[in-house]
């Protein structure tokens, strides 16, 4: 296992422009090919991934919330995936018909 340079890892700022499997994916492959294959090891490189509202949102979560790897992968999911959907489905008008 070597030492990942802070400038490899992908950064997630938590903007909607940001494409969030281009970032998992990226994060994957930096942790890999580092040999950082342990889920806790891939827990702790997460949050130094974080910038700006993502890291306000992680930093606000309760303490304990999030327990292993899997509770990351699924609160961060849920947090940020389809967040342009919901965003669709808030600004939807219902219209009359003609």
């Amino acid at each position: 296992m070597k030492n990942i340079p802070p400038s490899f890892l992908p950064k997630f700022h938590g903007l909607r422009s940001e494409d969030l499997e281009t970032f998992l994916f990226k994060s994957e492959i930096v942790y890999r090919s580092y040999g950082y294959l342990l889920k806790t090891q891939k827990l702790r490189l997460f949050l130094a991934t974080l910038r700006d509202k993502a890291l306000k949102w992680f930093t606000s979560l309760g303490t304990n919330s999030i327990r292993s790897w899997n509770d990351m992968q699924k609160i961060f999911l849920e947090k940020y995936k389809d967040r342009d959907i919901k965003e669709e489905i808030f600004r939807m008008n219902q219209r009359e018909r003609k």
